[in-house]
C-alpha cells in the first residue's frame, strides 16, 4: 500500500483528478485497441541485454520520450512498482505483470492521467540468436476509453499507413540495440 510520501501519493496530489487503471495481464497487448510492435537484433548476449532492460536507470539513454524511471518498491520482480516519468506528458507509475529473466518482461499502467486510456500494456521480448546476440521484440497494447474510443480507429488506420506514424515507438528496439551494444563496448575499455 501507498505510504503517506511516496511517489503514488505524490501522483494523486500533484493530479487531482488522476486515474486508478486495473492490474491487466499481458494477453491485452494481442487485443487491444491499440496495438504496436517492433523487433530489433541486438549485438550482445540476451543475459546482458536484460541487465540492461532490467537497469531502470538507463531507459532515458534509449527510450526517448522518457525523463527518468525509478523502483517505487523492490524492484525487479512481479508485482514491483515504477514511476514513469515522461518528457511533455505527466508520470505514471507501472506495476511489473511479468518478470522471466532473461527473456520477458511486462508492465501495465496502473496510475497516471491518461483520460483516453483504459488500461495498457507494454512488453519486452528478448529471443536469443546464438551466444552473442538476440532479438528485442517491444509490444505494446491500449485499451481505450472516452475520446480515445472515437479516434482510436483513425489512429489505427494512420498507423497502418503513413510511413512516418509511431517512428519513435518503432524504433524503440533499434535505439536499445544501439545503447546495449555501445554499454557493453564501454565495460570492455575499462
Amino acid at each position: 500500500m501507498a505510504t503517506r510520501n511516496s511517489p503514488i501519493e505524490a501522483i494523486k496530489k500533484f493530479y487531482s483528478f488522476k486515474t486508478d487503471f486495473p492490474v491487466v495481464d499481458r494477453s491485452l497487448v494481442d487485443n487491444a485497441d491499440i496495438r504496436i510492435e517492433a523487433s530489433a537484433r541486438v549485438h550482445v548476449p540476451t543475459e546482458f541485454a536484460f541487465r540492461v532492460l532490467a537497469d531502470q536507470r538507463t531507459w532515458p539513454e534509449w527510450y526517448p520520450t522518457l525523463r527518468s524511471v525509478e523502483w517505487t518498491s523492490q524492484p525487479n520482480a512481479e508485482g514491483s512498482t515504477r514511476l514513469v516519468k515522461r518528457k511533455g506528458r505527466p508520470s505514471y507509475e507501472q506495476q511489473v505483470i511479468e518478470w522471466e529473466e532473461p527473456f520477458r518482461m511486462a508492465f501495465c499502467i496502473i496510475l497516471g492521467r491518461e483520460p483516453s486510456v483504459a488500461a495498457s500494456v507494454e512488453e519486452f521480448l528478448l529471443r536469443p540468436m546464438g551466444p552473442a546476440a538476440c532479438e528485442l521484440t517491444w509490444r505494446f497494447g491500449a485499451e481505450t476509453a472516452g475520446i480515445g474510443k472515437l479516434v482510436s480507429p483513425i489512429f489505427r488506420g494512420v498507423m497502418a499507413v503513413h510511413p512516418l506514424a509511431g517512428t519513435i515507438q518503432k524504433r524503440l528496439p533499434e535505439k536499445f540495440a544501439s545503447y546495449a551494444a555501445w554499454y557493453a563496448a564501454s565495460l570492455n575499455h575499462h
